[in-house]
C-alpha cells in the first residue's frame, strides 16, 4: 500500500498542473450526475438511476479525454457532447423545480406525464445510438463527412490553394492537429481523407516547420 501511495505521489509531484487541470472535470460531472440522477428517480429504481446520471456525464467527459479521434469524428463527437449536456441541463433544471414545487408532479395532466416519459427515454436512446456508431462504426463518420458528390467537384476545385484543397495543405494539417499530441501517417490520411503519399509530404513539411518532431513511425506534435 505504502508502495502504491508513494508512486501516485510521484506521479502527481511530477504531473501536478495536469492533474489540477483535469481534477474539476470528474467533481463538476459528479455534481451535476446529482440532478440527473433525483430526476431519473421519478421513472426508474434508485440504482438504475444512479447508470442513467453516471451515463449522461461519461459520455462528454469521454469524449472530451479521448484523444484519438480523427478530425471528422471530433466534430462528431463535440455535437454529441452538447447533445449530451443540454439533456442534463434539462435535467436537473426539471429536477430543481420538481425539488421546490412537489406538489406539481401530483397534479400532472396525463399529457404532462406522457411528455415528461419521453423526455426521460427519448435522449437515453438517442444517445446510446450515437455513441455506439461513433466508437463501433467510426469509418461511417469519416465518410460521411468526406464524401463529396461529383456534380460538386468544380465548385470544390475553386478553392484550391496552391494547387490543392485547403485541408491538403500545411494549414489544413496544422488544423488537423489541434488538440493532438502524437499522429500517425495513416491518422493523417483518415483525418483529412488524403492519399498516403500526400500525408507523407505533409508530415515531412510539418517536421521542417518544426510542427512536428519525428519520434520512430510517429510523430510528436510541438507545442
Amino acid at each position: 500500500m505504502r508502495s502504491f501511495l508513494s508512486v501516485v505521489g510521484r506521479f502527481i509531484g511530477a504531473n501536478w498542473r495536469g492533474f489540477f487541470a483535469v481534477l474539476p472535470l470528474p467533481m463538476l460531472g459528479l455534481a451535476a450526475s446529482y440532478g440527473v440522477f433525483r430526476f431519473a428517480l421519478v421513472f426508474v429504481p434508485a440504482w438504475v438511476a444512479i447508470i442513467t446520471a453516471s451515463s449522461f456525464e461519461f459520455v462528454y467527459i469521454g469524449l472530451a479525454v479521448y484523444n484519438k479521434f480523427t478530425a471528422a469524428q471530433r466534430r462528431e463527437a463535440l455535437h454529441i457532447s452538447l447533445g449530451a449536456v443540454a439533456v442534463s441541463v434539462l435535467y436537473n433544471a426539471l429536477d430543481g423545480v420538481f425539488h421546490r414545487r412537489p406538489w406539481l408532479l401530483d397534479g400532472m395532466p396525463w399529457w404532462g406525464d406522457v411528455l415528461l416519459a419521453l423526455v426521460h427515454g427519448l435522449p437515453l436512446a438517442v444517445l446510446a445510438f450515437l455513441v455506439s456508431r461513433l466508437v463501433m462504426h467510426p469509418a461511417s463518420v469519416t465518410q460521411n463527412v468526406h464524401a463529396t458528390p461529383s456534380n460538386n467537384r468544380s465548385e470544390s476545385s475553386k478553392t484550391l490553394v496552391g494547387g490543392r484543397l485547403p485541408e491538403y495543405t500545411l494549414d489544413g494539417l496544422k488544423t488537423f492537429l489541434d488538440g493532438r499530441e502524437y499522429v500517425k501517417r495513416s491518422d493523417v490520411v483518415d483525418g483529412l481523407g488524403c492519399s498516403a503519399s500526400r500525408a507523407s509530404e505533409l508530415l515531412s513539411e510539418a517536421v521542417g516547420a518544426g510542427v512536428l518532431r519525428k519520434n520512430g513511425v510517429g510523430y510528436y506534435v510541438e507545442n
